[in-house]
């Protein structure tokens, strides 16, 4: 099952990447009219993305890493566009309220699933 998420989650990053390529689904540099994007985040995007397809087809193990990982470093993004709230995280991803509220739950999400994988399968 862990496979299978990481997949989704992957395809859904994928699309997210595509999507801010596409200006019919950017109005004033923000996906949807909430999330702020550029090019160096569309391709961030897509790399979580074919990660976790990676991830997914390598196996339960290797999914259970891509959470963890990524959750941990959806918090620091998530703590550093609050902390700093300028608008630009790591002087090359651009970053809004709407960005930082979502990659502290999506830290939550991963970070649940990796470590609540890991306890079972211990």
């Amino acid at each position: 099952m862990l496979r299978i998420i990481a997949m989704i989650i992957g395809i859904l990053f994928i699309l997210s990447g595509v999507f801010g390529f596409m200006p019919e689904f950017v109005q004033e540099g923000k996906l949807f009219g909430y999330f702020a994007i550029n090019t160096m985040r569309n391709f961030l995007h897509l790399a979580i993305g074919f990660l976790g397809l990676f991830s997914g087809i390598k196996g339960a193990a290797a999914s259970k890493i891509y959470f963890i990982i990524f959750g941990v470093l959806f918090l620091i993004m998530a703590a550093l566009g609050f902390y700093h709230n300028t608008g630009v995280v790591f002087d090359y991803v651009v970053a809004n309220n709407a960005d930082n509220w979502l990659y502290g739950a999506l830290a939550v999400l991963f970070l649940y699933i990796g470590i609540s994988y890991f306890r079972k399968k211990k």
